[in-house]
């Protein structure tokens, strides 16, 4: 049996409150800024950026799939996983025709996790349930996400809760103890990504130290 592709490990990122880029329409990608990544040894050899070119750091074009969720917004924070508030039901289709083929829902059962696993697949997308109680935030959760998004088999993947902001401290865990980022770049990273509950940020800071 042939073995299945290995994701390119994740980028370890610093960004500012300056990178948030705003889009047209309905929707809202957020870019995350210039990058720069040391060396870093994994299984995959020793992984590192360059300073991107003035080309590169341009904001890109909002996608042309129009959306009905009107408080969805997401942005990419590595190639192919992306960090989102909750999609309406309409959106699902939309999101596979966009080239998306995971969905990791972050929210509680009591939030209509069943309900979205049936619209998921539906819209011929794997579905994966990690749920995150409130500010409730560990490092398991973290660990179940790396699972997923670093699978090149799962396709591009879509991490959401109900505003993002669970999903985005789920992202500053994953890259402090997956990616080796230091604590204040990964909290940074997570407010990029849209952190912005007090309360969330300490639990996310807590789970950090924790580990």
């Amino acid at each position: 049996m042939p073995r299945r592709p290995s994701r390119l490990p994740l980028l370890a990122i610093a960004v500012s409150a300056a990178a948030l880029v705003p889009a047209c329409g309905s929707l809202c990608p957020r870019d995350l800024g210039k990058l720069h990544v040391p060396l870093c040894p994994t299984r995959w050899g020793e992984i590192g950026m360059q300073e991107p070119s003035a080309a590169a750091a341009k904001p890109k074009s909002a996608p042309t799939a129009q959306f009905t969720g009107e408080s969805f917004v997401f942005g990419e924070v590595a190639p192919g996983v992306t960090i989102a508030g909750q999609p309406s039901d309409g959106d699902w289709k939309h999101l596979h025709r966009m080239g998306f083929r995971t969905v990791v829902n972050l929210r509680t059962d009591a939030e209509g996790a069943e309900r979205e696993r049936l619209l998921v697949n539906s819209s011929a997308m794997q579905y994966f349930h990690v749920p995150v109680d409130g500010t409730g935030v560990a490092p398991r959760h973290a660990d179940a996400v790396a699972k997923i998004v670093e699978d090149a088999y799962n396709g591009r993947v879509l991490v959401h809760c109900s505003s993002g902001n669970r999903a985005a401290a789920v992202w500053a865990i994953y890259l402090a103890r997956h990616r080796g980022v230091a604590r204040d770049q990964a909290l940074a990273a997570g407010e990029s990504a849209g952190m912005t509950k007090p309360k969330l940020r300490e639990a996310t800071a807590a789970a950090i130290g924790a580990q």
